[in-house]
């Protein structure tokens, strides 16, 4: 179903934190030193606040509703010249009829390198859940050639819309059409900008696993061209080195950019016994283009080697999918996806995606429309429905319908 910017966040008590660490101060000596030390600069405190319901309708079971609010705070304090401290956290709240509804608003999209506990989560009679933490809470420091950033960071590694081979730290499902908030993952990154076309990205991320808490690696090449980008990804991750590629040639065939990734994961023991073989491989293939005023079409084609044809295999795939570090991304093996997005008007805009097995032949219709009842108020009414296949058996026949409506406010 179409996520929303709550799910990509954790807890309310920035809010506090934030506070308490520069405004705390009572005495006027302190905060004068506060203000020597942070800069003159002020800092922005922002956020957004949503209130919704949710219709779902899953396979073989009654209908049901789950009702969802967060509060997001953002805070961001400039630090001398060129440093900055950036916090995001969030307070969540999901009341659903059934307890079994709440992973149709899960929010972990994949392999989230954590290592920090900054996250609480309250069940309450199997029905309610209360969760706050933070989503992003990192220093970036800017010099002349380079940055560096530390702690909790989004960071983005990807050229496609709907599926993102490439992306192997808290990707957005394919899924999403709502992609503001990317998950933070814990870690230090530098960047280096060797010359206005190549920037060099080293990201040392920390995750906790059931055997302790381990350091991945990962280094980027980013080439940007007047008309192209170039991207090469190295990464070693528990055991596995994975090897992408991404390029995107703007304007290259009738006025639509063309973009495609390649991304292959060698597997260590465990995933080689877990899948049995010792490489796997994803790809995709898409082009862009402005169709219409305000109106741009994405087509994607999506290709993993792993991935399963026989509806008869599908939980299995499932089963070895839990047990592994790769990024989720459904599970046919070859695909393709249309999304759609026009801007009606200036209070209004529509999106739509739709996803095609190409072995089971399901398929997934998603929409979302967003309408601004004054500038800090906008209505949202979005949903997922499935289509095609055989009712039982298809990829997408297996997920649930939903829809949804919500009310939010930014300030």
């Amino acid at each position: 179903m179409p996520a929303e910017p709550g799910r990509r966040g954790r807890g309310i008590c920035c809010t506090a934190l934030a506070l308490a660490v520069f405004w705390s101060g009572s005495a006027m000596a302190e905060e004068e030193l506060f203000a020597e030390e942070l800069g003159s600069r002020e800092g922005r405190l922002g956020g957004v606040l949503k209130l919704g319901t949710t219709l779902v309708d899953q396979p073989e079971q009654d209908r049901a509703f789950l009702s969802s609010g967060f509060a997001r705070l953002t805070y961001e304090q400039p630090v001398a010249e060129t440093g900055k401290l950036v916090a995001h956290g969030q307070l969540d709240f999901l009341a659903a009829t059934r307890s079994d509804l709440y992973r149709t608003m899960a929010s972990q999209p994949g392999p989230v390198d954590r290592s920090l506990t900054l996250h609480r989560r309250l069940d309450h009679g199997g029905q309610h859940r209360v969760s706050v933490g933070f989503d992003w809470l990192y220093y970036q420091h800017d010099w002349q050639g380079g940055r560096l950033t530390l702690g909790r960071q989004p960071v983005s590694l990807t050229l496609g819309r709907i599926w993102s081979p490439a992306d192997q730290l808290a990707p957005f499902q394919p899924a999403d059409l709502e992609r503001l908030y990317k998950p933070g993952v814990d870690g230090l990154r530098l960047t280096v900008f060797t010359n206005p076309q190549l920037t060099l990205n080293s990201i040392v991320t920390s995750a906790k696993t059931a055997d302790g808490s381990h350091a991945n690696f990962l280094q980027t090449f980013d080439w940007a061209g007047d008309a192209s980008k170039s991207m090469l990804l190295l990464a070693y991750r528990d055991g596995q080195t994975s090897l992408a590629l991404g390029r995107q040639q703007n304007d290259a065939v009738a006025g639509a950019d063309l973009y495609g990734e390649l991304a292959a994961t060698w597997l260590d023991g465990r995933g080689e016994r877990l899948w049995q073989r010792k490489r796997v491989v994803r790809a995709v293939v898409g082009l862009n283009r402005k169709v219409a005023e305000n109106t741009v079409l994405n087509l994607e084609y999506f290709y993993q080697s792993f991935g399963e044809t026989e509806p008869a295999r599908y939980a299995e795939f499932e089963r070895r999918a839990a047990a592994t570090d790769l990024p989720a991304m459904g599970i046919g093996r070859h695909k393709l996806g249309v999304a759609l997005s026009r801007q009606i008007s200036t209070v209004l805009n529509v999106e739509g995606q739709w996803q095609w097995n190409l072995n089971d032949h399901s398929s997934a219709l998603s929409g979302l429309l967003k309408y601004s009842l004054q500038k800090d108020l906008e209505l949202r009414a979005a949903f997922s429905q499935s289509l095609g296949g055989k009712r039982r058996e298809g990829e997408y026949r297996r997920e649930a319908n939903a829809w949804q409506l919500g009310l939010f406010y930014y300030w």
